[in-house]
């Protein structure tokens, strides 16, 4: 009986070990997405939910309850003319993409849509045009694809949050990102 038990908390703790370990590998793929125009598909996976955990009637109490703090969320290479908030071409393709998403398996949800940029020019400067970036986001895919801006809500960040700080005027800490608020 002793085995038995020993195999079965065994079990319970591997299987929560790995629920736990897929969390942040769900993230970490997310960062993949940057560099290139992502699938609907890829876009769908990233921003969606993880499923809640299933426990067969275990339900954790206490100290060891398990909640995730965590929300989906993607980082997009989102390309702007120099100094300005004006989309190019290659930004268009990756938003029309995440505006796919969003009108489909993700329809049903929230967005926070943050602008970062990298350290060159001024704290104060980057924060206005990250969130000039951010609006620009928003007023794309609401007025090409009709997508509330209630679902959408614009944040610049400037470079408060670099993606790279060791590298802080690379350009892949010049990005958007989605994070899906529920």
């Amino acid at each position: 009986m002793r085995n038995l038990h020993c195999t079965l908390t065994a079990c319970l703790i591997g299987g929560l070990t790995g629920a736990l370990a897929a969390v942040p590998a769900q993230a970490e793929a997310a960062r993949d997405l940057m560099g290139r125009v992502p699938s609907v598909a890829e876009l769908v996976e990233a921003l969606s939910p993880a499923p809640p955990m299933k426990t067969r009637g275990i339900r954790p109490t206490g100290a060891a309850e398990v909640t995730q703090t965590s929300r989906p969320a993607v980082d997009l290479e989102v390309r702007f003319e120099f100094d300005s908030a004006a989309l190019t071409p290659m930004a268009q393709a990756v938003l029309d993409n995440l505006a796919t998403a969003l009108t489909s398996d993700l329809a049903s949800y929230r967005f926070v849509l943050e602008g970062h940029t990298d350290a060159v020019g001024g704290d104060a400067y980057n924060l206005r045009l990250s969130q000039l970036r951010a609006q620009a986001v928003q007023d794309y895919l609401h007025e090409l694809y009709r997508i509330d801006t209630g679902r959408l809500t614009p944040i610049g960040k400037g470079e408060h949050e670099l993606l790279l700080p060791d590298q802080p005027r690379a350009a892949p800490n010049r990005r958007v990102r989605v994070i899906n608020q529920g």
